[in-house]
């Protein structure tokens, strides 16, 4: 009887500090950062359609490019295991991947630049101090040194600039 009431309470505490754990929080989630983002700019509905548009758009580019990179990540790694390794042929993929990052970096400003010139000047000020992290948000910074954004150069992003 006591061995069940032990297990019963270790049980019951091991739940109750599960529970007690923090979860993670929906600032740290990229549409939570989108929504933040509209309502700061005071967006238009027709600004807010175009930025939803280039998004999406935005979004299946993404997906396209991880795709290739994964496909020569693994083509790499097979050419590395395989018995007849050739230099040259790792040098060519190792080129189609830079070359696709590079295609990716401007596909990245073009899309920081339509984003820049559907807004209107006010909103541009007001976006530009947030991802050249002003003094009213150092988190968010453009690649800056000591800045606490995610590193990846431009505020939030992880394609081709800020998500909206």
């Amino acid at each position: 009887m006591n061995k069940i009431k032990a297990i019963l309470t270790l049980v019951l505490a091991t739940i109750a500090i599960s529970f007690a754990q923090p979860r993670g929080f929906d600032n740290d989630k990229p549409e939570f950062m989108r929504e933040k983002m509209k309502e700061m700019l005071n967006l238009t509905e027709a600004q807010q359609q175009k930025l939803d548009k280039m998004y999406f758009k935005n979004q299946e580019e993404r997906i396209d490019f991880r795709a290739k990179m994964e496909k020569y990540r693994l083509e790499m790694h097979e050419m590395m295991m395989s018995d007849n390794f050739d230099i040259n042929k790792m040098k060519e993929l190792s080129k189609k991947m830079n070359d696709l990052r590079s295609v990716q970096q401007e596909k990245r400003l073009d899309h920081f630049s339509e984003v820049y010139n559907i807004l209107d000047e006010n909103q541009r000020k007001i976006w530009k101090d947030h991802f050249n992290g002003s003094k009213n948000n150092r988190s968010m910074g453009m690649g800056r040194k000591g800045s606490k954004g995610n590193g990846r150069g431009m505020g939030n992003c992880q394609g081709y600039g800020p998500r909206f």
